[in-house]
């Protein structure tokens, strides 16, 4: 007979997260409060690009940052030739707004030990390797910079919020695990990108991905679930969450925005680039979310949809909604939106 020579682990522990603190930098402006007004007076943040020539390209429309954006505004000065890159910038101005909107910052080293951050990104500085490229083809190689590679690296978004604020937990994308398992009392959360250049634009538009039919009037390129739909309108931008657990912001009085309830997270290994036409891993996402979040349908009376506006996407996240909310009673109705930033 086998015994056990470890206990078992204990049982996984749950607590309330809430949200205390927003950033954002979008093509609405800079700023949280700049981006709301701009966004409920119903403007729209897509343009025509102005950051580089489209002269040949398909596509001509995206969504710029303003240039009013100065990331010497928000990054330290002492490490510019680090931090002034435009998605790293970006991160950081989102995550002090969202930091001084919380009202809350680390002191002791156990606050900091309990405190961490998260934010993603997807490409990158595509165009600091496209300039170093064009050096490395030249036989230039002594003019590549020394800080060529952490100006690239998509991690470190993460990595110079924490340590501007010294948020010590180690930065992962499941932020809601880290709070619901005590194993941190503070997350900063969120996304940044800045992905605006020939060779993006090129790539997405050889993948058919980007919108190409609606280029002289820019507000009507992204039609998210319109039957003229022809592809995504490309951004720029980042948004920030203070993420903190309940217990600890009524102890210190915080104001609350909202709780979260429940995530989910799923794949369904078909393609990639296209998602299923049934739509299954949108649904099995969105019914794991609800699952943990211990809620109805007939609770539910917003969706915010990803919506990329391409014919495959959206046909198959309609399918995956309809699956899910469609054994609502007909009288109730759900307002669904994409917004486009």
């Amino acid at each position: 007979e086998l015994k056990m020579v470890f206990a078992p682990p204990p049982a996984a522990l749950s607590r309330r997260v809430v949200v205390t603190g927003l950033g954002a930098v979008t093509p609405l402006g800079v700023g949280l409060e700049a981006t709301w007004n701009r966004l409920i007076h119903g403007d729209c943040g897509v343009s025509a690009i102005t950051s580089f020539d489209t002269h040949g390209l398909e596509c001509k429309v995206g969504g710029q940052v303003p240039d009013s954006f100065n990331a010497l505004d928000h990054i330290n000065p002492r490490e510019a030739r680090s931090q002034d890159v435009r998605f790293i910038s970006f991160a950081i101005a989102a995550a002090n707004e969202a930091i001084r909107d919380a009202n809350w910052t680390p002191t002791t080293e156990s606050q900091k030990e309990r405190a961490g951050v998260a934010i993603g990104a997807g490409i990158g500085n595509l165009q600091e390797i496209v300039d170093t490229g064009a050096l490395i083809q030249q036989q230039k190689f002594r003019r590549v910079s020394p800080f060529f590679v952490p100006r690239i690296l998509i991690n470190l978004a993460a990595g110079h919020v924490s340590m501007m604020h010294g948020l010590k937990v180690p930065s992962i994308y499941l932020v809601l695990m880290y709070l619901l398992s005590y194993h941190a009392d503070v997350m900063v959360a969120g996304g940044s990108e800045a992905s605006l250049n020939p060779l993006s634009f090129c790539g997405f538009l050889r993948a058919k991905a980007l919108a190409t039919k609606v280029i002289h009037s820019p507000a009507e390129a992204s039609r998210p679930f319109d039957q003229h739909r022809d592809g995504f309108v490309m951004g720029e931008g980042a948004g920030v969450v203070h993420n903190q657990d309940y217990d600890h912001a009524k102890a210190r009085g915080a104001k609350i925005y909202g709780e979260v309830r429940g995530y989910g997270l799923s794949g369904d290994a078909h393609h990639l680039t296209a998602p299923h036409e049934s739509g299954d891993g949108a649904f099995r996402a969105m019914q794991a979310a609800l699952g943990q979040s211990g809620l109805d349908i007939t609770e539910i009376d917003y969706i915010n949809a990803h919506a990329t506006s391409t014919p495959l996407g959206d046909a198959a996240e309609n399918r995956a909604i309809k699956r899910l909310f469609g054994r609502l009673p007909q009288h109730r109705t759900l307002d669904m939106t994409h917004i486009s930033l």
